[in-house]
């Protein structure tokens, strides 16, 4: 039983470790944009990211 105990108590603190926290909004869109891959997908409606230039749009008609 305190092997398991141990176990789980190991497992929360390596979570709360590695979990990226955020303050701000802002911060996590750069987050989210840095490692863009060619399926990208949006936050808001799983459409697709186009990228022009330096901004991100999703398509329009997958998002109403």
């Amino acid at each position: 039983m305190s092997h398991f105990l141990l176990a789980l108590v190991l497992a929360c603190l390596s979570f709360n470790l590695y979990a990226a926290q955020f303050t701000r909004f802002a911060s996590a869109k750069k987050h989210r944009i840095k490692p863009l891959q060619e399926n990208a997908t949006s936050l808001y409606c799983g459409g697709d990211i186009n990228r022009q230039g330096k901004i991100l749009v999703p398509a329009p008609s997958a998002c109403g």
